[in-house]
């Protein structure tokens, strides 16, 4: 009898914790709701999305899309999520990126403990894009933000996956 309540309570306790955490597209739609770049221009959810991996674009076909946006996140390490654990693969990652040549800015001041960002343009694609990208860390969960858009527009910078970012990690609880 007491094994069955320890084992209800633990379970109702793990279900509330999952209550709590926001699914990535809730996340993702208040970010580019908050972003003055994509604001208003925001089409219905990519297909493939779950609670840790969303991507929405303009609602546009494939061909025409102005702009696509990806937020993924999960708890780190995956068995027993630890802030040391997710700390330690986050130096890793930024260390990787350095290593491969690129250079990773830093930064700071808009929810995450950690976070690195990049920012690419491919003129030779078809269409020319401008991709950016913010890997973080907040508390025992790591994540990533990718926003792509055409070079003729004036949006896929860092500065907007930082706005996106700010406004996605607010719905995220400290762990």
């Amino acid at each position: 009898m007491i094994a069955l309540v320890a084992l209800l309570v633990v379970g109702s306790a793990s279900a509330g914790e999952g209550a709590r955490r926001p699914t990535a597209c809730a996340m993702l739609a208040a970010g580019v709701e908050a972003s003055s770049a994509f604001k208003y221009k925001t089409g219905p959810l990519a297909l493939g999305n779950n609670a840790l991996s969303c991507t929405r674009t303009d609602g546009k076909p494939l061909t025409e899309v102005e702009w696509r946006a990806s937020l993924s996140f999960y708890p780190y390490p995956p068995a027993k999520p630890s802030i040391a654990g997710a700390k330690q693969a986050w130096k890793q990652a930024y260390t990787a990126s350095r290593r491969k040549g690129e250079e990773p800015e830093r930064l700071r001041g808009f929810g995450a403990d950690d976070a690195y960002g990049y920012e690419s343009e491919r003129p030779t694609a078809s269409p020319p894009v401008r991709t950016s990208g913010i890997f973080w860390r907040k508390g025992v969960y790591l994540g990533e933000l990718l926003i792509g858009a055409p070079l003729s527009s004036n949006r896929g910078d860092l500065e907007d996956a930082s706005d996106i970012l700010k406004a996605s990690l607010r719905l995220l609880p400290r762990s």
